[in-house]
């Protein structure tokens, strides 16, 4: 709730116990965008489109419309 340090930092402890854990990739990219570190958001986001076009490709799809909505280029 407002905590963004801790919310990535959470979400990075997520990922080195489960690297191919999409969410987690996308809620540390959101997080990261919220605190205005672009370049390291798209990073999160590219490597969630990636796992969740394994599992979840309709979600991948939502993901690369939303930022092409926001001007965000992958």
């Amino acid at each position: 709730m407002g905590d963004l340090v801790g919310a990535i930092a959470s979400y990075q402890t997520a990922i080195s116990l489960q690297p191919n854990y999409a969410d987690a990739h996308q809620n540390l990219a959101v997080a990261l965008l919220k605190m205005g570190r672009v370049r390291d958001s798209l990073i999160g986001f590219q490597r969630a489109i990636e796992l969740h076009e394994r599992t979840n490709p309709l979600e991948a799809k939502r993901l690369r419309q939303m930022l092409q909505e926001m001007n965000l280029p992958l």
